[in-house]
């Protein structure tokens, strides 16, 4: 009989205790989920800026690795158009389109006086560019410069320095990538 007065004389707790422990735990429960709302956030953030850097470095690549086998290069800037040739009449073009900011790599398959023709534009020979690959559709700007700093406004033949700027647009920033290239010395040629 001595549990049963034990029970009876339980009074449980007050309404008060009850208000002021969930009052408590909604404030613990609310700053874990702003806590981890601001980690998801920095998350993203930094896997949105990694992808940045990443799309960058390999646009970048791609110029380096396309033009270190190239021994011509001709700029057009009407078109924003460069074109390059590898030994063995191979001929690409990078073309900044910017109202898209679409930088874009084609495989050009004019013959040698079309690839000194500034004309010769996708819109005016679509069917001499082909195997169009995006680049990015990020970039704000494109220059091309000599090794001296002028534009590249002549064809540049053979062991002659270029520089490739690019300027990319991202969220809220610009950022700005340069490379320099040297053309191959045709070899053949002697």
């Amino acid at each position: 009989m001595n549990g049963m007065n034990y029970l009876r004389n339980e009074q449980g707790i007050t309404l008060t205790e009850l208000l002021a422990a969930l009052f408590i735990s909604g404030m613990v429960l609310g700053g874990a989920m702003m806590a981890l709302h601001a980690v998801h956030q920095w998350v993203q953030h930094s896997a949105q800026g990694s992808l940045e850097r990443s799309e960058r470095n390999r646009v970048m690549n791609v110029y380096a690795t396309q033009l270190a086998d190239s021994t011509s290069a001709v700029y057009f800037a009407a078109s924003e158009q460069l074109r390059f040739k590898y030994m063995g009449k191979i001929y690409r073009s990078m073309i900044f389109d910017p109202a898209g900011s679409r930088l874009m790599l084609y495989d050009f398959f004019g013959n040698e006086e079309q690839f000194y023709d500034g004309a010769v534009t996708p819109e005016t020979h679509p069917s001499l560019y082909g195997k169009a690959l995006i680049l990015t559709d990020q970039a704000a700007a494109v220059q091309y410069s000599r090794r001296d700093g002028k534009a590249l406004d002549i064809p540049l033949e053979h062991g002659e320095w270029f520089s490739v700027t690019v300027t990319f647009q991202n969220r809220s920033s610009a950022v700005t990538r340069s490379i320099s290239v040297k053309l191959l010395a045709d070899q053949t040629l002697k």
